[in-house]
């Protein structure tokens, strides 16, 4: 079991990557301001700093953009410290972002462990970091304004893990496009274009049915100030299957409980593949064969054909019932409604006579 980034760094990529950064297009913006070079804190910790603040300053509480800080905090027993360290929050001053730049430092208690931890006092940004960052908030919330608006953050992927990929969360959604954005002084690697890509594979086996409209991803690095965006037409189908064979693994177990299984799937072996056939679609509805083949014929019901059977994935299937439900209560209401006409005439009728 794994994050999203644990498992990337022990796949083996052919030469140039899965994906490679090649197929995206790239647009450099220019805001007239230049990073110091030196820097007295942690990359990472730059990156995170830079993430919450951004999401705060875009609109979201305190308390939900730093939330992971606050759990991991909660996990070794120093929220109170956290609490005091948000109230200091307030915009991009000098205070704002050292008190961030400490606050992000629990993040490792809940994402890794506790053992990570390093004592929050030893974070203390100088006056080239503090200005770094500052920059670089201020560059994304100018991408945003382009980009924009943010439909969703904190992304996770419930029904797309894997006994292989059981933890990971995405940055941002836009309109069209799965974002992940990045503060390292180098171009984007084969390792970062294959990450978003299977954030968008995941999304795509989740139960969340927002992935649907995606038709790009992109990788932005304010540091660097450039956007990296491929639309997904570009890649083909054979690398999003190599993908989730070999990498997400889909072709083992999908979910840890029923508690994971949605309304809808009555068998967790069916909705822990990535797939459904139609035997196992008329098990979990009670709908009849030759309904569901109707379906696919008239383009009601998504289906690609595998050996001599059709299948559906489960983004499909799951919209599919809910919309079969609406048909039925559509059905049972017209029902009512004649049942009462019927009854009225008759009344009508027999008055009369």
């Amino acid at each position: 079991m794994a994050s999203v980034t644990q498992r990337i760094s022990k796949v083996q990529q052919p030469y140039g990557g899965y994906l490679p950064i090649k197929l995206f297009a790239k647009e450099k913006f220019d805001d007239g301001n230049t990073l110091n070079e030196n820097e007295n804190i942690h990359a990472s910790l730059i990156g995170i700093a830079v993430d919450y603040l951004t999401r705060f300053l875009l609109g979201d509480t305190i308390d939900k953009a730093f939330n992971i800080s606050c759990l991991g905090a909660a996990n070794i027993g120093m929220l109170n410290k956290a609490s005091v360290l948000k109230k200091n929050i307030t915009g991009l001053d000098d205070l704002s972002i050292i008190s961030a730049c400490k606050l992000v430092g629990f993040d490792v208690c809940y994402r890794a462990s506790k053992k990570s931890y390093k004592p929050i006092e030893t974070i203390n940004p100088d006056v080239d970091t503090i200005e770094n960052i500052r920059i670089m908030v201020k560059r994304s919330i100018l991408f945003w304004r382009k980009f924009g608006p943010i439909i969703s953050s904190e992304i996770t992927f419930e029904g797309g893990y894997t006994d292989t990929i059981d933890a990971g969360d995405g940055d941002f959604i836009s309109a069209d496009t799965l974002w992940d954005f990045k503060v390292s002084k180098s171009s984007p690697t084969s390792k970062h274009s294959l990450q978003v890509l299977v954030y968008y594979i995941m999304g795509l086996h989740s139960v969340h049915m927002q992935f649907k409209s995606i038709t790009s991803i992109g990788i932005y690095n304010p540091r660097l100030n450039i956007a990296y965006i491929c639309p997904i037409s570009n890649i083909s189908t054979e690398v999003i299957t190599e993908i989730e064979n070999n990498v997400i693994c889909y072709g083992v177990t999908r979910c840890k409980s029923n508690a994971n299984i949605p309304t809808g799937i009555k068998s967790k072996s069916s909705f822990c593949s990535r797939e459904l056939t139609v035997a196992e679609i008329c098990n979990n509805t009670g709908l009849k064969k030759n309904m569901i083949y109707g379906d696919i014929r008239s383009g009601k019901l998504k289906a690609y054909k595998k050996g001599n059977k059709y299948c559906v994935s489960i983004t499909d299937y799951l919209e599919y019932v809910k919309r079969k439900k609406l048909e039925q209560k559509i059905r049972m209401g017209f029902a009512v409604v004649m049942a009462i006409i019927c009854f009225l005439i008759m009344i009508f009728l027999f008055e009369g006579v």
